[in-house]
């Protein structure tokens, strides 16, 4: 890029476009420059929701075969594979989550903040839930928590992702 261009951007983005003679946002009518113009951070709030999404689904499939190991919440096995990979992956995603609530704060939408903050809401009462039926060592309400935190969660962060898909959040 010559030094005339590069000028001539530099002036583009410094003059506000209620001055501009055109009141437009491009350098030339065919190629539009002003990468300022698109939401910030608004792809890295699709792909951490979509991070998101995507271990809470492995997490349902963990849950799943813990509760068919265990019918009836008769012996819960905490030392198998399958629940500490549940109780890890459980981590995990709530530390996603939170990458996604400020992924979601960084985009400056709203609707999006407010999705990504019940998603993470939801996913730390799972957690919880979980602690406190593995402390119970037996099928008690905690049971339901989990299933509502992981039904809450799963359609917050679809919402969030249906919402960027379909630019309804205010840019």
């Amino acid at each position: 890029m010559d030094t005339a261009t590069h000028e001539k951007q530099a002036q583009h983005l410094e003059t506000p476009t209620s001055n501009r003679p055109d009141n437009s946002n491009s350098l030339d009518n065919d190629q539009n420059y002003n990468v300022l113009a698109s939401p910030p951070h608004l792809g890295f709030a699709k792909s951490s929701a979509w991070t998101v999404v995507a271990f809470i689904f492995i997490e349902f499939i963990l849950g799943t075969a813990l509760s068919t190991k265990n019918v009836g919440g008769s012996k819960i096995i905490t030392n198998s594979a399958w629940f500490m990979s549940h109780a890890g992956l459980g981590v995990i995603i709530a530390l996603l989550s939170i990458t996604a609530l400020v992924a979601a704060l960084k985009s400056k939408q709203k609707s999006l903040s407010f999705w990504a903050g019940l998603g993470l809401i939801a996913i730390l009462a799972s957690g919880a839930g979980g602690m406190e039926f593995l402390l119970a060592k037996a099928a008690t309400p905690w049971l339901l928590v989990m299933s509502i935190g992981f039904v809450i969660s799963f359609t917050a962060y679809f919402i969030e992702l249906y919402l960027i898909a379909h630019k309804e959040c205010n840019y």
